[in-house]
């Protein structure tokens, strides 16, 4: 049996070692062009709020992903709006409260309302917990016992 498993509020991640500790060097743009290259192959119609995240890779060349997507339609695998609703209900609600944290609302209207969340780039507040528990109850990821403890 295949699973995915969602830790609450765990984060995967990449974090970059400062340029004089790299074993190797790293281009920015070419990791965001990766990013980009993901963000096409899976995200569907969410692609918006990667670019909300990652605006510079909107106007990136990010070659061919035919291969990649290919791929994913051989494997049957199901797409981002199936993983949002069943697997990351949290993913589901932050996606609609993406912002910027530190700048102002004059200046840009996808700025936050509120100081940066801890440990967040991107949002200023976190999911209900009451709302949290109700979509994790409906999640596929969770076992039936584990949905019973919320």
């Amino acid at each position: 049996l295949l699973r995915i498993e969602i830790v609450p509020c765990s984060r995967v991640g990449h974090m970059f070692r400062e340029p004089v500790s790299r074993p190797y060097d790293v281009e920015v743009e070419q990791v965001i062009r990766n990013y980009g290259r993901m963000a096409k192959t899976w995200f569907g119609e969410h692609i918006q709020y990667f670019y909300k995240v990652k605006p510079e890779a909107e106007a990136m060349d990010t070659g061919n992903i035919t291969e990649q997507l290919e791929l994913k339609d051989r494997l049957q695998c199901k797409d981002m709006s199936w993983y949002l609703e069943h697997v990351d209900p949290e993913l589901n609600w932050e996606k609609d409260h993406i912002c910027i944290p530190g700048c102002e609302k004059t200046v840009s209207p996808e700025c936050c309302d509120l100081p940066g969340w801890p440990g967040r780039s991107t949002l200023d507040r976190i999911m209900p917990e009451a709302e949290y528990d109700a979509s994790s109850r409906r999640s596929e990821v969770l076992s039936p016992a584990a949905r019973q403890e919320l």
